[in-house]
């Protein structure tokens, strides 16, 4: 290979040492939502319940999913090993920084 140990040009470099270049959080979309994600901060452990009525009542919030809600997916592959339907995502039951809630809101 002729580029191995070779510099290479970027076409974007300019723009991101300039700060010209737009990124993804640059972008606005009308009516577009964020989301957040809240991870687990105890590793093996069991959320014996969540309590979204304060998350649910801000302001620009669309919806708070967690286990309970979270909507069925189909699974990704046929061959994928039997697993629920449910998001396993958002699960009471996962390692620690394991996902257990998410919030969707407008900006």
């Amino acid at each position: 290979m002729t580029s191995i140990g070779q510099p290479v040009s970027r076409y974007d470099g300019r723009l991101k040492v300039t700060g010209a270049a737009a990124y993804t959080a640059d972008i606005f979309l009308p009516g577009a939502m964020h989301g957040a994600i809240g991870h687990s901060t105890i590793a093996n452990g069991r959320a014996e319940s969540i309590d979204t009525a304060v998350a649910e009542r801000a302001p620009g919030v669309v919806a708070v999913f967690t286990h309970r809600n979270m909507p069925r997916m189909k699974p990704t592959a046929p061959a994928a090993s039997p697993a629920p339907t449910t998001s396993a995502a958002l699960s009471p039951m996962r390692r620690k920084t394991g996902n257990i809630h998410a919030v969707l809101r407008h900006s």
